[in-house]
């Protein structure tokens, strides 16, 4: 078990980076990587929505 500054800290940062590597198989465990923070963790919800939904529009535009 973390808390929530470990996850702001470091899990967020590491999603957001998994969310925009060029490898395909690497952007859709981050997408699954967010749901699971999203369901498990609406610790700060502010920080979840600036941080993650972007990546999972920019995420929708992908081809």
């Amino acid at each position: 078990v973390v808390g929530s500054d470990f996850i702001d800290t470091h899990l967020v940062p590491l999603v957001a980076r998994m969310a925009n590597d060029p490898v395909p198989n690497v952007r859709f465990n981050a997408a699954k990587t967010i749901k699971a923070m999203h369901e498990v963790c609406m610790w700060r919800p502010q920080n979840f929505n600036d941080k993650l939904v972007p990546c999972l529009y920019k995420m929708l535009a992908d081809e």
